[in-house]
């Protein structure tokens, strides 16, 4: 992808005016470089904060090349970027997934640069802050059929902070149908805890929480890895063994007893 038309730029404040090459340029702003060579994708958002300032810039791909040159406040400057957004919004400096959502597919980065001279530059690659959950249940009861069933997720992470990437507080809840194969399939953000659970429901009928956040964590998934892992579970309904696969790992596969 080749990037370097600006589609959007706003502030929150008045911009920084330039310097002429006579004036003192102590007080001038910094140009800063963003390279987005190793980017693939239709379109990014770039923001750039400091204390004072809020600047959101998206770009679309043209012909000209993946850089963008953009003044910005002398001092630091913390740079954030990401890809992938179709629900989430943004509110300050945290990414916020909407009650009723799962999460996006976003692949993000963020990083603090050093803008005290007259240019600066950064190179930024996108990773992974989603984890995508496959839950197959079997042996259900005679009466249900799995199509009609839905699974209702919960947990206390909705979103991330666009300053470091951190998993941002709040409710997190979707309801999945399944697909034609029976398997149920959503993605759910970087977690701060083990409080993801669901519930499967049949016509009224509801099961008991699944802890799914506390079965990841008593077989080491990574909640912190820069590119996060995919999952597969296997629950033996109603009995309380579950399998576990974790795409990327070496074909690790765990029963687990509750």
């Amino acid at each position: 992808m080749k990037l370097s038309s600006i589609l959007l730029f706003s502030a929150t404040v008045v911009s920084i005016a330039s310097c002429s090459i006579k004036e003192d340029r102590s007080g001038c702003p910094c140009v800063l470089t963003i390279d987005a060579s190793d980017i693939r994708a239709d379109e990014i958002s770039i923001i750039c904060s400091n204390t004072s300032r809020l600047s959101k810039t998206v770009l679309i791909p043209i012909e000209t090349g993946p850089i963008l040159k953009i003044n910005v406040p002398r001092g630091r400057v913390n740079v954030a970027t990401y890809t992938g957004n179709e629900f989430s919004k943004e509110q300050n400096d945290t990414l916020v997934i909407p009650y009723g959502k799962e999460a996006d597919c976003i692949y993000a980065n963020a990083c603090q640069i050093n803008t005290e001279a007259e240019t600066a530059y950064t190179r930024i690659a996108l990773n992974k802050q989603f984890a995508r959950i496959s839950l197959e249940f079997a042996n259900l009861p005679e009466d249900w059929s799995v199509l009609n069933t839905k699974l209702t997720v919960s947990g206390k992470t909705n979103g991330l902070s666009l300053n470091d990437l951190s998993p941002s507080e709040g409710e997190f809840n979707c309801d999945i149908a399944p697909d034609n194969k029976g398997i149920f399939s959503f993605k759910v953000p970087r977690q701060k805890g083990n409080d993801l659970y669901c519930r499967i429901k049949n016509e009224g009928q509801t099961s008991v929480p699944i802890a799914l956040g506390e079965i990841l964590e008593s077989v080491g998934f990574d909640w912190t890895k820069e590119n996060l892992d995919d999952i597969s579970l296997k629950l033996e309904f109603p009995s309380s063994v579950i399998s576990v696969s974790i795409t990327g790992w070496d074909d690790i596969n765990a029963d687990i007893v509750l």
